[in-house]
């Protein structure tokens, strides 16, 4: 069967109505031009409204609504067709997740279309400078008030396509004390209905609960439903080489779960600890921790994590300090780690030390586990010792250390007692040895007599 050509169109249908279609085309030339004239000459109308009292003021209202706190633009100027600009805008007394805001030299661009999508829209918000006061806040029910029947014509809801910060301050209070990250640069973009922020640059600063930290790069994505780290990456100050992240995610409405990977990677410890021990301990740290909960609390909460430190040393620890006495060898005040990898678990209140693994250079050695539940302290460890540091003690080694291995001699020590006040059974098995072994005992004595006669002439 043969096919049908197509239907050519019907020519004498333009020609027909030809002049309905040139009319049409100059009455729309007629109305665009119209729209425009009219636009120039309402355009000082338009510039005196929003530069004006009563439009800052309801935008004001429509600001402070929108971020549930009582806000305040400064001076307003009109810079173009669709651009404006603002000298300042202060906020406080949030509510919710922001509690105050300053920002200055604002500006925008307005995009018309959006009114066709019944929405305020802004295509940017640039600001050079802004500080922000975050706290945490339980989310309430929220009465939405009646709307007029004309609101059906109005727009809905504010679109932001953009916001870029040079400089930002967010602060925070952290056990009583302001912490922040100072002088980042943010990027904030629209995810569905919420936002997604970005910084890069700036410090993390606790004044004094940790460190100083660079940071290097902030993702986050808040929702209703759920806060989300994508990436967290901060270097401590001057170790250009070492990194701290974090991912992970928490949950904001009914579910409140929590799951965080906390990694480091060659992060110096000694800045990490309180100041009267920091200098005594070194080494760097490499390894993560995981922090998972179904509720938000600590009675809740569970983990695991590992840890491994490279470079790591020992000093004037009190056991390091009775064994260089004991041993006559000074040097053992001072230990260097040859080996150290601590492997724990967690699901509160039990706390445990699974795999612990630390070999020094000196050939001092501890491995074993610990548990601490409830405040108590239990766990088994093995001690080594070269046999050169119990010289000054035979029977010791012939009742304690009965076990030669690796060219170091070995024993079970078994903990107990609480945290603040650990108990182990090897102090009470060194003291009877001593009481056979007069000798020793006296020679002791005398050491560390001698040794705190040093002590008590270097601080006279």
């Amino acid at each position: 069967m043969a096919k049908s050509s197509p239907t050519k169109p019907d020519a004498t249908f333009f020609t027909r109505h030809r002049r309905w279609f040139i009319g049409g085309g100059i009455v729309l030339l007629c109305l665009a031009v119209g729209l425009v004239v009219g636009l120039k000459m309402a355009e000082p109308q338009l510039t005196a409204y929003i530069e004006g009292d009563s439009f800052r003021e309801e935008l004001n209202k429509q600001t402070s609504k929108g971020l549930n706190f009582k806000g305040e633009y400064g001076k307003i100027v009109r810079t173009g067709f669709d651009t404006a600009w603002a000298d300042s805008f202060q906020a406080s007394d949030g509510v919710k997740a922001m509690k105050s805001l300053k920002a200055t030299d604002i500006s925008a661009k307005f995009n018309p279309g959006g009114f066709f999508r019944r929405w305020w829209e802004l295509d940017y918000i640039h600001i050079k400078r802004g500080e922000v006061e975050v706290q945490t806040y339980e989310p309430q029910p929220e009465e939405k008030p009646d709307r007029p029947w004309y609101a059906i014509f109005m727009p809905y809801r504010v679109q932001l396509n953009g916001v870029v910060c040079d400089w930002a301050d967010v602060k925070w209070r952290m056990s009583g004390k302001e912490a922040g990250i100072y002088g980042t640069t943010v990027n904030i973009l629209p995810y569905g209905t919420d936002f997604e922020y970005m910084a890069y640059g700036g410090k993390l600063n606790t004044h004094g609960l940790a460190p100083t930290l660079d940071l290097r790069s902030l993702h986050l994505i808040i929702t209703k439903t759920f806060l989300r780290v994508v990436d967290f990456v901060v270097v401590p100050e001057g170790q250009e080489k070492a990194s701290i992240r974090l991912t992970g995610e928490m949950g904001m409405r009914d579910n409140k779960h929590v799951d965080f990977t906390l990694e480091v990677d060659d992060v110096a410890i000694a800045p990490w600890l309180p100041s009267e021990v920091s200098a005594d301990v070194a080494g760097r740290a490499t390894g993560h921790v995981r922090w998972i909960a179904d509720e938000q609390t600590i009675e809740a909460s569970g983990g695991d994590g590992e840890l491994t430190v490279s470079g790591g040393k020992l000093a004037n620890l009190p056991m390091l300090g009775f064994l260089a006495s004991a041993a006559a060898n000074a040097s053992l005040k001072t230990i260097s780690l040859k080996e150290c990898r601590v492997t724990f678990q967690w699901t509160y209140p039990r706390f445990e030390i699974s795999d612990l693994d630390i070999v020094a250079v000196e050939k001092v050695a501890l491995k074993g586990s610990v548990v601490l539940d409830k405040g108590q302290l239990s766990g088994t460890l093995q001690l080594g010792l070269d046999p050169e540091y119990l010289k000054w003690l035979p029977k010791a080694e012939d009742e304690i250390f009965t076990k030669r291995e690796k060219g170091m001699i070995w024993t079970t020590v078994r903990l107990s007692g609480t945290l603040a006040q650990p108990k182990d059974d090897l102090t009470p098995r060194l003291t009877a040895a001593l009481k056979k072994d007069p000798a020793a005992a006296a020679g002791l004595l005398l050491r560390e007599a001698g040794e705190w006669i040093k002590q008590k002439i270097k601080r006279d």
